[in-house]
């Protein structure tokens, strides 16, 4: 079992070797600032996909990534790193060159975000609400005056006709005289 450990283990270090940039060297700080570089950006690009509001990312140091910090985890000065060696100007560049790629992705992922609607009334301003209510208000107004004239309407066809013809009348009257009506023999 070892044995296909140590093979996979060895692959997978040559294949990281052929990827390696021209400026990497195993013998110097480069390949493990190198590393430490890769590794915080697979870590910056997990909190960006995992967050989604403009919020979550007011700090820069949440999905940016600083060279005091790879620097502090390596263990050498960050004045060694960036700007004494031999390799400073190309991990600089290298550096700066991940950073403008997270720094598009959590564009990418905020944008993605604020266009979808699909959370409701959260995901709209104010005015829209308030002019939504207004609406339905209007439309509330009218729906309980048609359901008024049509419970009268449905009351005055169940009275009997004379009775209804009597009302009506008297309405366009305005007196309300109903002495004469005799009630119906059942």
């Amino acid at each position: 079992m070892n044995y296909f450990k140590e093979m996979a283990e060895e692959a997978e270090q040559k294949k990281i070797v052929e990827e390696l940039p021209c400026w990497v060297n195993k013998n110097n700080a480069s390949f493990v600032a190198f590393n430490e570089t890769e590794r915080l950006r697979t870590e910056r690009l997990m909190f960006i996909n995992k967050h989604t509001k403009t919020i979550n990312f007011r700090s820069k140091k949440s999905y940016q990534i600083s060279g005091r910090e790879v620097a502090r985890a390596v263990g050498i000065a960050a004045s060694t790193l960036l700007t004494t060696s031999t390799y400073s100007v190309k991990y600089s560049k290298y550096l700066e060159r991940i950073n403008t790629e997270l720094e598009e992705k959590k564009t990418q992922r905020i944008a993605k975000t604020t266009k979808s609607k699909s959370r409701g009334p959260i995901a709209r301003n104010k005015d829209e609400l308030v002019e939504e209510v207004k609406r339905l208000d209007a439309k509330l107004k009218t729906l309980e005056t048609k359901n008024v004239i049509e419970q009268v309407e449905q009351a005055i066809n169940m009275l009997h006709p004379e009775i209804a013809n009597i009302l009506i009348l008297n309405q366009t009257r305005k007196t309300a005289n109903i002495s004469h009506i005799k009630p119906k023999n059942k």
